[in-house]
Parts: structure tokens; C-alpha cells; sequence
């Protein structure tokens, strides 16, 4: 109905739609027609009804198209188009006038940003501020779209915005959609399979990846667009000499979900490669990754605290970088409380039977998802870290009646008749007491 009245009217079709009471003279005009309804985009095979019960709240608002012009475009700081081959962002205009941020979402940012010709949106904001915006008027406010179709969207062309609410938007550009590609690589440059939890260099579209922004979230986003569970822990640094052979592609990547389609960077850059990030990957296998053995290589129980040396995926680990925070992160992964010490010898005969797995563990927190490391090393076994883990206390019951900060055991059901604890009471003024305080709950419920 919207094309075929725009198409009446002399337009080559409509834009959008809506119906609200907008305008305060809505209400000197008399409703005049319900029901429209169209067989296709000709005034001619369209129907109404001349009655209605219908209120001004549901008159309707219609923007037709102008004429063939482009209806979105993305200008730069001094107001010039930015080209469709590149992921630049920019100043977004419908027909030259800006869009105010009422009602916009990644929606209505996708749809936006394929009706220009690109596959989809990178990100939008609002807080990036050209001096230009001043030049436009706002052209378009409450852009609401059910699909990233533009022929799904609603918008107004009324507006009570100011330039400060103008959506700036960043667009995939065909050849980052296409050859987009993440690799992690190891000292030879490399490809690491999925199928190890091994560290590698990060590459993306063959040039490597600068630590800027980058966080855990960041690296689990990668990590999955790569077909890996999430990742295990990622650092940077310039430990391969083949760094230098490659460009540095990306900076400032930013996620804020562990999908990579909610992430954003930057291909221009001030790094250097000891800035380059390297990532572990968690792989199907991966979910037990700590252990503690004794010197017979058997698993030590998370029920006590003995010290055993510590194995990552049945490697040991070494001690650069290694400190109590580490060891506090490390015992809690496996489900301890904290740490109690650390130490790194050669004092078990059955460490040369294992690989060194791990190094430059780092932790800011307690926590292993503040810590960075890497599984390639130069260490000896001499270097391996043998780890005591404080085991989680349980309350025990005590028999010792001076010791007033221990559970008792005659706190315990199993113990109230016992004849220690009726010293004090009879055994029948334990029994009535008993009695009573179930019968108050029986009242009660």
C-alpha cells in the first residue's frame, strides 16, 4: 500500500512507513480511510473502507523516495566519500543529512551498511565528532529494521536530535569479508594444526597481529573463528625471528563478544613486533589441563595439599616469570582454595619422561583468565615448577569441649544421644527438647 500511494503520488516508490501522533494538527483533520489494502504496487488494485473506528494515534506517516540519488553515503572529517573498498569509519548521511541514534542498533547498521554495498557492519557509535556535522541537518531519527534487509527498516524524517546523537559507522569491506583469515604459525612460519594446544604466532591475512587493545576476550573470539572451543591464554612479545619477516596487519582489535563478528580494529598502526600477539587455543581435548603428580607420576588427590610437580596437558611447567600469583591462579583452576608455596628443582627422577609444555606464565590476578604464557621454551627440568595447594577445609567433628571455635559433635544428629553429650541433660530432657522444636516447625509451616 505504501508503494502503490508513493507510486500515486508521482515517486519512483516508497521509503518508510509508520504511524504515530507526531504532529500537534493531527487532530484538525477528520479520519478519512481504513483498511487500505493493495493486491500490488498500483494505486488501481488497492481497496478501502470510508468508515473506521480508528484514533489519530493510528494515522500514518509515509516517506516516499525522491528519485534514483543514493540514499546513504559515509563522509570523512573534512566531508569527502569514503570509498566502498575500504572499512573506514564515517560520518553516516541519508540524502546529504545525518541520522540521529534513536532507536539504532547493529540491525539496522547491517542493513544500512549492505544498502550502500557492503556485506555487513563493522561497528557504529555515536561519541566520534566531526567539526562538519555542524554543516548537515538531521535527516533521519528512530531507524528501526527487523532484519538487516533494508526493506524491513521503519525511520522518521522528523526529528528533535541534536548533532551530538549523529551515527558515525564503520562497514566490512568486500576484500576484509572475503579473505578475512586467522593462522597461528610456529618459529618456521609454519601452520599449527587444531588438533594440539600448542602456542603460535597470530596472523591475520598473512601479517601479524598488534597486542593493542587486545584482551581475553579478544583472544577467544579468535580463537572460535578459527574452530577452537575459546582460548587458553595468549601473550606477546618478539620470540620468533620470523616476525620480522611479516607486516604488522591489524591494531587496536576490540570485542566485545566472544564472536568475531562484534570485533573491531584498525589496519593502520604505530606497533612494533615485540607488540606482536601470540595465542594458545583450547582444542576438544583441553579441559583438564592442570595436574599435580607425585614422584611415581601418580595424580595427586585436590582433596589434600601434598606437593607435586606440576604438569600443563601432561607436560611441566617452567618457573619464568613464575610467582605466587601464578601458583594462586593455577591451584584454583584445578579447584583448590589458593596456593600455599611453590618451589622448581630436579628432584623427582620421572620429570625427564615429560616434555616442558609451558612457560612465561604471568598472572596480574589470582585468576587464570588474567594470565598470559606460552607453550614453546628453552627450559631444562631443573626449571620445573613443583607446586602445594592449599585443599578446600572441611568441618570436622571434635570432641575437644574447651575448643569453643570447632564444630562439636553434639551439633551433629548423629550424636545427640550420644551418652557424651547428655552430661549436662538427661537423656529424656534431650529427647522432649527435640520434641518441642519439632513441634514449633510443625506450627510454623
Amino acid at each position: 500500500a505504501a508503494n502503490a500511494i508513493c507510486k500515486e503520488m508521482g515517486y519512483p516508490g516508497y521509503i518508510s512507513w509508520s504511524s504515530d501522533r507526531y504532529f500537534n494538527i493531527q487532530d484538525d483533520y477528520s479520519i478519512g480511510m481504513d483498511e487500505v489494502d493493495c493486491g500490488s504496487d498500483s494505486w488501481e488494485s488497492c481497496t478501502f473502507e470510508n468508515s473506521h473506528n480508528c484514533e489519530h494515534v493510528e494515522d500514518i506517516f509515509l516517506t516516499c523516495r525522491a528519485g534514483p540519488d543514493e540514499r546513504f553515503t559515509l563522509v570523512d572529517e573534512s566531508g569527502k566519500t569514503i570509498e566502498s573498498s575500504t572499512s573506514q569509519r564515517g560520518l553516516l548521511l541519508f540524502q546529504g543529512k545525518t541520522v540521529c541514534d534513536n532507536g539504532f542498533d547493529y540491525t539496522v547498521a547491517d542493513a544500512i551498511c549492505k544498502e550502500m554495498g557492503y556485506p555487513a557492519a563493522i561497528d557504529w557509535t555515536t561519541d566520534a565528532s566531526f567539526g562538519i556535522q555542524d554543516n548537515y541537518e538531521i535527516g533521519l531519527d528512530e531507524v528501526k529494521c527487523s532484519n538487516d534487509d533494508w526493506e524491513s527498516c521503519r525511520y522518521m524524517t522528523v526529528t528533535d536530535c541534536d548533532h551530538n546523537e549523529a551515527v558515525f559507522l564503520r562497514c566490512r569491506a568486500e576484500d576484509l569479508e572475503s579473505d578475512g583469515e586467522f593462522e597461528l604459525v610456529d618459529r618456521e612460519g609454519r601452520s599449527l594444526g587444531g588438533s594440539t594446544i600448542e602456542t603460535g604466532l597470530l596472523l591475520y591475512n598473512g601479517q601479524t597481529v598488534c597486542n593493542d587493545g587486545f584482551d581475553n576476550i579478544t583472544a577467544d573470539a579468535i580463537c572460535r573463528e578459527m574452530g577452537h572451543l575459546g582460548a587458553f591464554s595468549w601473550a606477546s612479545a618478539s620470540y620468533f625471528s620470523i616476525q620480522y619477516d611479516y607486516s604488522i596487519g591489524i591494531d587496536e582489535v576490540d570485542c566485545p563478544y566472544n564472536f568475531w563478528e562484534s570485533c573491531t580494529y584498525e589496519t593502520s598502526n604505530d606497533c612494533s613486533h615485540n607488540e606482536d600477539v601470540f595465542l594458545t587455543c583450547s582444542t576438544s581435548g583441553s579441559n583438564k589441563r592442570f595436574t599435580l603428580v607425585d614422584k611415581d607420576g601418580r595424580t595427586i588427590e585436590s582433596s589434600t595439599s601434598q606437593q607435586g610437580l606440576l604438569l600443563y596437558q601432561g607436560r611441566t611447567v617452567c618457573d619464568d616469570y613464575f610467582n605466587i600469583t601464578a601458583a594462586d591462579a593455577i591451584c584454583r583452576r584445578m579447584g583448590y582454595s589458593d596456593a600455599i608455596d611453590w618451589t622448581s628443582d630436579s628432584s623427582f627422577e620421572i620429570q625427564s619422561n615429560y616434555e616442558v609444555g609451558l612457560t612465561d606464565v604471568s598472572c596480574r590476578f589470582g585468576t587464570w583468565e588474567s594470565c598470559q604464557s606460552v607453550t614453546f621454551n628453552d627450559c631444562g627440568h631443573d626449571e620445573d615448577v613443583f607446586l602445594t595447594c592449599r585443599a578446600e577445609e572441611k568441618q570436622q567433628c571434635t570432641w575437644d569441649w574447651e575448643n569453643k571455635k570447632t564444630t562439636h559433635c553434639c551439633n551433629h544428629p548423629d550424636y545427640y544421644y550420644d551418652s557424651r553429650c547428655t552430661s549436662g541433660a538427661s537423656r529424656s530432657q534431650l529427647v522432649s527438647q527435640l520434641t518441642f522444636a519439632v513441634f514449633i516447625a510443625a506450627f510454623c509451616f
